[in-house]
């Protein structure tokens, strides 16, 4: 008996499938995300990211699920999905929630100290600039999340001081494997005696394709100034899950500007490793 109990916890651990019955008499079925004595967490397979309240909970048991479809919501259920390929959404990474993505110009480090908040530090191969993130999520209904945070940083050891920060709000539509984000904020610079800002926006978002693979799109866009035109840079690509703590993901930039499209002839690729 204490053998069984001791796999059943184990079963019923973040990341596993489970089946969620409510007092009732209702039922999910889907990833658990998070569970304590106030209520559960779980990315379900009918609508999307749910939080379920303790008292409402009958019982957690362990589902039985066919493989693809556990392939495409487990993918979901890692904390890489709270982000694309620069911007992020309105998805926590969670309360066990920590990785480190290398991307072509630097490594980005991620944690989250509680379930709706995380913190994070970027910077390139050389060490500068350095950036310190910060984002604060919520559920506002089903299938709708909001987030706020804030991009701080400095130019690190280079002897010309820059500073930068980027406050800005997301709301998500849809689960984690599948949504789409809306993002704005305002960019602002301090750079040798000057200073100025620009309002920027994005459009991103990210479905599974098939197996553990998902198509992404990511934007940002830079408004209009006083002497320069509208800057839309877009990433169009795919993220593949390596496996249970891993993913890889490649995209393909290009700017739009004055209207004319002009494509980066290099690619940017990333690799997710979960801590």
């Amino acid at each position: 008996m204490l053998m069984q109990s001791a796999a059943a916890q184990e079963s019923l651990r973040p990341g596993s499938w489970v089946t969620v019955e409510k007092v009732d008499g209702g039922q999910y079925v889907g990833v658990l995300l998070s569970s304590d004595e106030r209520e559960v967490f779980l990315d379900s397979t009918s609508v999307g990211s749910v939080i379920i309240p303790r008292g409402l909970v009958r019982s957690i048991t362990p589902a039985v699920i066919g493989r693809g479809a556990q392939s495409e919501v487990t993918a979901g259920a890692l904390p890489f999905s709270s982000r694309y390929f620069i911007t992020t959404n309105g998805f926590p990474i969670g309360d066990d929630g920590a990785y480190i993505l290398f991307t072509t110009f630097g490594p980005d480090f991620q944690f989250a100290p509680a379930e709706n908040l995380s913190v994070g530090i970027l910077t390139t191969y050389i060490g500068s600039p350095i950036i310190g993130s910060i984002k604060a999520t919520a559920r506002i209904a089903d299938r709708v999340n909001a987030a706020a945070g804030a991009l701080i940083g400095w130019s690190g050891w280079i002897p010309e001081t820059i500073f930068f920060a980027l406050p800005y709000g997301s709301l998500t539509y849809g689960s984690r494997a599948s949504n789409i984000t809306v993002s704005a904020g305002y960019g602002y610079v301090a750079y040798d005696g000057d200073d100025g800002g620009r309002a920027l926006f994005s459009v991103a978002g990210q479905t599974h394709a098939w197996s553990k693979v998902s198509l992404m799109f990511d934007s940002i866009i830079l408004s209009a100034g006083s002497t320069t035109s509208m800057l839309v840079f877009g990433m169009p690509g795919l993220r593949v899950a390596t496996g249970a703590n891993s993913a890889f993901q490649v995209a393909f930039p290009f700017a739009y500007a004055d209207g004319e499209i002009m494509m980066v002839p290099i690619p940017t690729v990333g690799y997710f490793v979960r801590m």
